[in-house]
C-alpha cells in the first residue's frame, strides 16, 4: 500500500503527487479543517 499526500490545492503538486496512479485502484480521502466560528 502506498500513500500520497497533497497539502494545497495547486495543481503542479496534484499532478506530481498523483502521477502514475491508477485509478481502478485508488481511494481519494479529502480532509478539511474546521474554520473558526468568531464570536461578535
Amino acid at each position: 500500500m502506498t500513500f500520497r499526500f497533497v497539502a494545497n490545492v495547486d495543481g503542479a503538486d496534484f499532478t506530481e503527487a498523483t502521477q502514475g496512479l491508477d485509478a481502478a485502484e485508488t481511494l481519494f480521502v479529502i480532509s478539511q479543517k474546521p474554520l473558526p466560528h468568531w464570536r461578535q
